[in-house]
């Protein structure tokens, strides 16, 4: 891998840019009166104390700026652990850390499909695994993702992911499950079927292409499935669908995800691996 940030400098310089823009202001009172002062900032108006990173996910990062910037590119580009585990010398609970830390930076699954929607559940792992129900918009290509909390879906987790994640006047087509007829009751949509007991999938062909997607996307990059972490992976499969936007460079990453917080808002620290 190749990186335009070739130095320590023209790295700490990009930072500085994605957390304050063109200049330094204090992250609690957002004053512009900030001095250098041992080695980081200091505020002259409330007096803060503060680092480059120090209001920012990256606080507490041991990493180096270059190893931070590989670690992003790798998790961008949906470079498998073991792979990433070669390219940065991170150990695999490190780069699972770091995984973890950056999918919370995502944007949470909020996209609401309409128009003509396909929709079809998952079941991962039996009883002792969890069902997702999914739905995938055919123009644009966005997707939407409900992890259930048991194996078998209920009328209720079903409900819910017609209220929150499908817009009223769209056009659903789904399986035969009992629990989607009554969906054209409840909310203002219009409702087609595919009977897949009878080998029809001609409605559902786009969903049930994401679900194998799904599946290989886990085994490639993750290698197995923690349904501890089910729901995190539906919300960095769905944003790679939904916002490519973060996923063209680790720069383009930390643009997006790299701000400042205030003093006293929970920050999503690293603890050391």
């Amino acid at each position: 891998m190749t990186y335009p940030l070739s130095s320590a400098r023209k790295i700490r310089a990009f930072f500085k840019k994605c957390i304050f823009g063109r200049n330094i202001f204090c992250p609690a009172c957002r004053s512009h009166h900030v001095v250098a002062h041992q080695g980081g900032y200091r505020c002259k108006k409330c007096s803060l104390r503060f680092s480059l990173l120090s209001h920012t996910f990256l606080k507490g990062a041991k990493l180096d700026e270059a190893q931070i910037i590989r670690i992003v590119e790798c998790f961008v580009a949906a470079t498998p652990v073991n792979q990433a585990m070669r390219l940065t010398g991170l150990s695999e609970k490190a780069v699972r850390h770091w995984y973890a830390l950056l999918r919370a930076q995502l944007p949470q699954n909020t996209t609401v499909l309409s128009g003509l929607v396909q929709v079809d559940e998952l079941y991962m792992g039996g009883r002792k695994g969890r069902a997702i129900i999914a739905g995938k918009a055919v123009v644009p290509k966005h997707i939407a993702m409900y992890v259930c909390q048991r194996w078998k879906p209920t009328f209720q987790d079903f409900t819910s992911f017609f209220q929150t994640r499908i817009a009223p006047g769209s056009h659903v087509c789904t399986d035969g499950h009992p629990s989607y007829r009554i969906m054209p009751v409840i909310f203002p949509i219009t409702h087609q079927r595919d009977n897949h007991g009878k080998f029809e999938f001609t409605h559902t062909s786009e969903i049930e292409g994401v679900f194998g997607t799904f599946r290989t996307f886990i085994r490639r990059m993750y290698h197995h499935i923690s349904y501890k972490y089910l729901e995190e992976y539906c919300v960095e499969f769905e944003a790679r669908f939904s916002h490519k936007e973060y996923f063209l460079s680790a720069e383009q990453f930390l643009l997006k995800t790299l701000r400042p917080m205030k003093s006293g808002q929970v920050l999503k620290r690293i603890a050391p691996p």
